[in-house]
C-alpha cells in the first residue's frame, strides 16, 4: 500500500512538474496549435498512460531552455513553419537516450524561431545532421574546431597543408588523453558523410597519415547551437 501511495504521488508531482512549464503562453501557444504531438498529450493525460521521469525531464527540460529569457516569444512562433519544426525537434528530444544534446537542441530551434528568412530545409538537415551524431563526436568535433581557432591564425604565413597538419596533431596531442579509447580518424571520417569536416590524406616518404579540419557548416552549428564544451 505504501509503495502505491509513492508511486501515484510521484506521478501527480510529474505532472505538476510539466504543467508549471505549460502554463508559459509560448509553450501553451505551440502546443495547443498541433493536432498530434504523442510524447506531449501524454505528459499532459496520465489517464491514458504513465510517462516516464526520464520522458518528462526531457520534455521540461526542452521547453525551459526555448522560453529561458524570452528565447523564443509569442512573435516568433506565428508562422505554420516554426509550429511543424517545433514538432520535428521535439520528437528529436524524445528519441535521446540521455540530456546531454537538449540545451543545444532548443539553442538550434530557437535560433530557427527567429530567423527572419527562415529556411526550412537548412534547418532541417541540420537537425538530423545534429541527431546522427553522438554527444561524444559533437564534443570531440568542437574541440578540433577550437584547437583550429586558437592556432590557425598565428600561423597564416605557413602553407595551408602545413596549418591543418599542425592543428591536427595539436588536437590529437592534446585529447587523446581524455578519448583513449576513441580513434579519431574513424569519428572524423563519420562526420564527413554529415558535411561537419573534411579529412586528408597526407603523405611523405612513402608514409602517409589523415589530417581532418573542420567545415564551414560545422560552423554554422556551433554558432546556432551555442556549442560549448569548455
Amino acid at each position: 500500500m505504501k509503495e502505491e501511495t509513492e508511486l501515484v504521488l510521484g506521478q501527480a508531482n510529474n505532472v505538476k512538474m510539466i504543467n508549471d512549464v505549460f502554463k508559459n503562453p509560448v509553450v501553451e501557444t505551440l502546443i495547443s496549435t498541433i493536432s498530434i504531438i504523442p510524447a506531449v498529450e501524454l505528459a499532459t493525460n496520465t489517464i491514458k498512460t504513465i510517462i516516464s521521469d526520464m520522458q518528462i525531464k526531457k520534455q521540461r527540460e526542452f521547453l525551459e531552455c526555448i522560453i529561458i529569457d524570452n528565447s523564443v516569444t509569442m512573435d516568433d512562433i506565428r508562422s505554420n513553419e516554426v509550429i511543424f519544426e517545433f514538432y520535428k525537434t521535439l520528437d528529436a528530444v524524445n528519441r535521446l537516450a540521455g540530456r546531454e544534446k537538449i540545451k543545444y537542441l532548443a539553442n538550434l530551434f530557437s535560433a530557427f524561431a527567429k530567423d527572419e528568412e527562415k529556411n526550412i530545409d537548412e534547418y532541417e538537415e541540420m537537425l538530423v545532421s545534429f541527431s546522427d551524431l553522438s554527444f561524444r563526436e559533437i564534443e570531440i568535433l568542437y574541440y578540433l574546431y577550437v584547437t583550429e581557432d586558437s592556432i590557425a591564425s598565428d600561423n597564416l604565413e605557413k602553407n595551408i597543408n602545413d596549418i591543418v597538419e599542425i592543428i591536427w596533431d595539436t588536437f590529437v596531442k592534446k585529447y587523446k588523453s581524455k578519448y583513449p579509447k576513441v580513434i579519431f580518424e574513424t569519428v572524423m571520417l563519420k562526420a564527413t558523410r554529415n558535411g561537419y569536416c573534411m579529412c586528408e590524406w597526407l603523405t611523405y616518404c612513402g608514409a602517409s597519415k589523415m589530417v581532418a579540419y573542420t567545415t564551414m557548416k560545422f560552423d554554422e552549428l556551433v554558432k546556432r547551437a551555442k556549442l560549448n564544451f569548455e
